[in-house]
């Protein structure tokens, strides 16, 4: 499939700010797979950066496609198995790994129904979850054959799926007692515009809930070494111009740093090892490897809005709030 695209130069660390010898190249990211034998493969290539700083990797510069739906505007047949709507309860559930709906639960002190937005909600699985747990749920969803699908899992509750990417939604300000964002900071162009943008809609003391690839996940070391064995240059993080459109990766310094940026605190984090995403007979060598290093593929991290003191001034007296 052909794209077309704008190169936008980025002269510093979307997530902490840092610029100049603060950002360290990597290499390269080919509008392909690298396969094995990247030094054989052609094609348009960007710079693949990384923040000293942050850890955060990204492209430079970076490729903006002329609309958003060369990449996102999927049918539900395209995106989807033909057996999904059957079988998508299941679920996986890896080791260690966050149980987001309990440590909500426990957070929550009001007497109503906790009130989540999920940003980048796509058919409103992991929405039927929070659902079915109790919670006032809504979604965020640019895609409107996914929204439309919601309503398979989320009966009547899928009007309240909104239809319109997070730039252009509105809702007001401290409205959401807990905000989620699975698998979706990666693929927008500003996660620090929409960590500020979620912010606003969370009440202070709130919780954000997100999942992103960890920068440091083990089998892209492994892949980007075996590269360098070749005399490539290229390597395998991200995909900015080919599937999945991964335009990021993040360290845990990315959200601390982003925190003194943004007015939040990171209130909780972990590191999950779903895949090796190798051959059988590696994942056996490499999986082990990842679990003693902490280097999995996926970063969870829940965010907490910082509580805001209210100071009313009476009689020349000022009380806190």
């Amino acid at each position: 499939m052909k794209y077309t695209y704008t190169f936008i130069q980025v002269n510093s660390c979307n997530m902490c700010g840092a610029s100049g010898l603060s950002q360290k190249k990597m290499g390269r990211r080919m509008n392909c797979s690298n396969g094995l034998y990247a030094r054989n493969k052609t094609g348009i290539s960007t710079t693949v950066m990384k923040c000293r700083k942050c850890g955060l990797i990204y492209s430079n510069p970076m490729p903006i496609p002329q609309s958003i739906s060369q990449h996102y505007n999927l049918s539900f047949s395209e995106y989807y198995p033909e057996d999904f709507l059957e079988h998508a309860d299941e679920g996986l559930i890896y080791p260690k790994e966050l149980k987001f709906i309990d440590i909500f639960l426990e957070h929550h002190t009001g007497s109503l129904k906790p009130r989540i937005l999920d940003i980048g909600a796509g058919v409103g699985i992991t929405l039927k979850k929070y659902q079915t747990a109790g919670f006032d749920i809504h979604g965020l969803e640019p895609n409107e054959q996914f929204c439309n699908e919601s309503r398979h899992f989320l009966g009547d509750d899928s009007l309240k799926m909104n239809c319109t990417p997070f730039e252009g939604a509105e809702y007001p300000d401290g409205y959401f007692d807990f905000i989620i964002s699975f698998n979706v900071l990666e693929h927008v162009y500003d996660p620090d515009e929409l960590i500020r943008t979620a912010l606003k809609w969370l009440k202070p003391g709130g919780l954000f809930g997100i999942v992103v690839p960890y920068s440091e996940w083990f089998t892209a070391k492994l892949m980007n070494a075996f590269y360098r064995m070749q005399l490539s240059d290229c390597v395998t993080n991200i995909s900015p111009m080919h599937d999945p459109f991964h335009l990021y990766e993040f360290g845990k310094k990315s959200f601390a740093l982003n925190a003194v940026k943004n007015g939040y605190s990171v209130f909780r984090q972990n590191i999950v090892n779903t895949s090796s995403h190798l051959p059988k007979l590696l994942d056996l060598v490499v999986n082990p490897i990842m679990n003693l290093c902490k280097m999995g593929l996926r970063l969870e991290i829940i965010i907490q809005k910082e509580l805001q003191t209210v100071r009313a001034v009476k009689g020349g007296e000022e009380n806190q709030q």
